[in-house]
């Protein structure tokens, strides 16, 4: 949908407003922008969604305010301005909206939720878990696993670790892929495992779960720096809880402690637990040099745009060798499955055929297209390349 200049939305708006006395659709106006005249509340409000989804949460507010202004206890209107609102962690107009709806609905899901979140972020426990129990108890089922994920956290918080663990592992059930959920659930496991120990060794299965999915979630997008963010703390995770593990074997002091002293006949299980820690940090180191080399690689296409010298043959190679040295430590971390998506060798045949056009006999260009299967042919017109 073609973006409205600013001005032509404010004709727009002034014309929702005054049709508050033309019935339920909005008036039909000359002013209006083509192919907008006579929506509803309803549509507007679509419209707004777009708006917002196309990151113009300004534009989106305006068309909220001229619902809301003319219909200022709309339920729908007033949800997903407090959405957007939440979103923009504007909490206090956030609630305000929410508390709108709850006063006509006091069961409302998303209400109730919204309520429920605002609580949480300004660490408010037990009203945000009442919050959120009436939104799990009216949740559709595509959203009890976040409801129940963010009870969990609520509950933790509140000191309740049984409760939160309960509510955790829900949550998991809810949704069996979702990170959040598992991983809201080791960081609860974690916790509570310092006073009972029988959660210690949840916490390291789950963890270990996590980080399997963390690692086939990277697969299928493994060019993605979510993607290896999501895996980063994973990994982050992962270690703490084998830190945890490692201590349940170790001797305690008076105040409950661990002491640099092994357990009677508990030797073998605490150097197993090192060993596992040793592996993780070996592996995390691996995954923070990824991310050293997507900054790299970021510098090395920057160094070839067309303002600054991308017709040197050189610098042109150096990128073919950074798309490689991504595509490799990507490989040995998360297995040769990544090279299914072609996003860097694509990147890499461009850039060894703009080498071409400037050096039609250069080896490494003509060896790299070669190993991917691709003719070293320069195409037409060798000389000066565009840019990528």
């Amino acid at each position: 949908m073609l973006r409205k200049t600013t001005f032509a939305l404010a004709v727009w708006i002034s014309v929702l407003l005054m049709a508050g006395v033309m019935g339920p659709s909005v008036a039909i106006a000359q002013q209006a922008p083509p192919g907008q005249v006579g929506l509803s509340p309803e549509q507007v409000i679509n419209l707004a969604l777009e708006k917002h989804e196309e990151g113009s949460s300004s534009e989106a507010m305006e068309l909220l305010r001229a619902v809301l202004e003319r219909d200022p206890g709309h339920v729908e209107a007033n949800l997903v301005t407090g959405e957007i609102l939440l979103d923009s962690n504007n909490l206090d107009q956030a609630r305000n909206h929410f508390k709108q709806v709850l006063q006509v609905e006091p069961s409302n899901y998303r209400a109730n939720l919204g309520v429920g979140k605002i609580w949480l972020g300004n660490r408010y426990w037990r009203q945000a878990t009442s919050f959120l129990e009436k939104a799990e108890r009216v949740a559709p089922p595509d959203e009890r696993a976040e409801v129940k994920r963010l009870l969990a956290y609520g509950y933790a918080s509140m000191g309740q670790g049984r409760l939160a663990v309960q509510k955790g592992e829900e949550a998991v059930k809810a949704d069996p892929e979702s990170l959040d959920a598992l991983q809201t659930l080791v960081q609860i496991q974690m916790t509570v495992a310092s006073r009972d120990p029988a959660q210690v060794d949840p916490a390291v299965r789950n963890g270990e779960k996590l980080v399997k999915q963390a690692t086939e979630a990277l697969v299928a997008t493994p060019w993605e720096r979510e993607a290896l963010a999501r895996l980063d703390a994973a990994y982050a995770l992962m270690a703490e809880v084998l830190k945890i593990h490692h201590n349940s074997f170790m001797e305690r002091t008076p105040r409950g402690e661990p002491m640099d002293q092994v357990q009677s006949g508990k030797g073998p299980d605490a150097a197993a637990a090192l060993n596992r820690l040793a592996e993780t940090t070996r592996q995390h180191a691996l995954l923070r040099l990824i991310f050293a080399e997507h900054e790299a690689l970021l510098l090395a296409e920057k160094a070839v745009e067309q303002q600054y010298d991308m017709n040197n043959v050189e610098h042109l190679e150096y990128l073919v060798s950074s798309y490689q040295q991504v595509q490799e430590l990507t490989a040995h971390l998360a297995g040769r499955e990544v090279y299914r998506d072609t996003t860097m060798i694509d990147r890499a045949v461009a850039t060894c055929q703009r080498i071409l056009q400037l050096d039609a006999d250069n080896e490494a260009a003509q060896q790299y297209l070669q190993s991917v299967g691709v003719a070293p042919t320069p195409p037409p017109g060798a000389g000066a390349a565009e840019g990528p």
